[in-house]
């Protein structure tokens, strides 16, 4: 579950490849876009792990004139990711509510 524009919104996605503690590759389940995939990679840093997030997307045609609309819906999503990533190192997982 994740808040986007103050309203609460669940996602489900199916894990396509994981390597334990390391790498995730997932997809919206039940989506039409059978291009997308999102991959989630963890790797030592000198201060810490970093997470590495790289998603993939189809933009349909017919929305090629609104490219900004849709990076702006995908930034957000990406901020409410970094929130709950921080929330989760602050707190642990027992934090979450």
């Amino acid at each position: 579950m994740f808040l986007l524009d103050g309203q609460r919104h669940v996602s489900l996605i199916e894990v396509l490849e994981e390597i334990e503690g390391k790498l995730a590759i997932t997809c919206p389940a039940g989506g039409d876009d059978d291009a997308s995939r999102t991959v989630y990679l963890l790797k030592e840093a000198h201060k810490g792990t970093r997470l590495e997030t790289r998603t993939r997307f189809t933009a349909p045609a017919a929305q090629h004139s609104q490219a900004s609309m849709i990076e702006s819906v995908h930034q957000a999503a990406v901020k409410q990711l970094v929130a709950r990533v921080k929330q989760v190192a602050e707190n642990g997982w027992n934090g979450l509510g």
